[in-house]
C-alpha cells in the first residue's frame, strides 16, 4: 500500500518539530541555538522557513487565479496570505512584533516585563483578526474541491489560536506572582503549538496548490 507523499510530508515535519522539542529539553539551558525562548534559535529558523514556504505556495496559487481570470473574490484572499506569511516569515526571525510592542508601551507608558512586549497583542488584535479571516476565505475555497485539505488548514488555525492564547496568558504571569516554572511550561507549549499551526498549514497549503499546478500542467497545449 502506497502511503500518499501528503501524509510522508506531513509526519516528517511533525518529527521535526517533536526534535526541536527535544533539542530545547537536552541542550536549550547551555546553547541558545537550541532554547526555544531565544530569537534566532532553531525554533526561530524552522517556523520563519515553513512561513515563507506558506507564503511563496499561497502567492503561487494566487498567481495561477489571476492567469486564469477567475473571480477577484478567490485572488484577494490568496494574495494576502501569501503576502501575510512572508511577512510572518521575516517577523518571526527578527521578533518584529515585539520590537513594536515595546516601542508603543514606551509611547503609551505601559509597563513591561524583561525588557519584553506581550501588549503586541492587543496592538495587532484587528490585523490577527483579519489574518484569521483570509485563512477562513482559503478554508472555504479549498473546502470545494478537497475537504481533507481545507481541514489542514483549519487544524493549523486552531493551534495558531490556542498558542497566542497561550502567550498572552503568560504575559499576565510574568507581571504576577505566579511561580516562574508555570511561565516555562506554558512557553513551551506556546512554541510547540505554533509549530504544529505552521506545519499542518504548510501541507494543507502545498498539498492544494501543487494539485492545482499540476492539474494546469497538463491541460497546457
Amino acid at each position: 500500500m502506497r502511503i500518499p507523499k501528503e501524509i510522508l510530508i506531513l509526519f516528517v515535519l511533525l518529527a521535526f518539530d517533536v526534535l526541536v522539542v527535544y533539542f530545547h529539553f537536552r541542550y536549550g539551558a547551555n546553547i541558545d541555538f537550541f532554547n526555544i525562548d531565544k530569537e534566532q534559535s532553531l525554533n526561530a529558523i524552522v517556523s520563519s522557513t515553513q512561513f515563507l514556504l506558506i507564503g511563496i505556495f499561497a502567492t503561487l496559487n494566487a498567481i495561477i487565479i489571476y492567469v486564469l481570470k477567475s473571480s477577484w473574490r478567490r485572488f484577494v484572499p490568496w494574495f494576502l496570505l501569501g503576502v501575510g506569511c512572508m511577512y510572518f516569515a521575516i517577523d518571526d526571525a527578527f521578533a518584529i512584533h515585539e520590537q513594536i510592542g515595546i516601542i508603543l508601551n514606551k509611547i503609551f507608558h505601559v509597563g513591561g516585563f524583561w525588557g519584553e512586549s506581550f501588549n503586541w497583542l492587543i496592538y495587532f488584535a484587528p490585523f490577527l483578526l483579519i489574518g484569521a479571516y483570509i485563512v477562513y476565505f482559503v478554508f472555504r475555497d479549498i473546502w470545494k474541491t478537497s475537504k481533507i485539505k481545507a481541514l489542514c488548514i483549519m487544524v493549523g488555525l486552531c493551534f495558531f489560536i490556542i498558542a497566542l492564547g497561550l502567550e498572552y496568558y503568560e504575559g499576565r504571569i510574568l507581571v504576577s506572582a505566579s511561580p516562574p516554572k508555570l511561565y516555562h511550561v506554558l512557553l513551551l507549549y506556546e512554541e510547540f503549538f505554533e509549530l504544529l499551526g505552521t506545519t499542518f498549514m504548510l501541507v494543507g497549503i502545498f498539498s492544494y496548490v501543487s494539485k492545482q499546478v499540476q492539474h494546469h500542467i497538463r491541460l497546457m497545449p
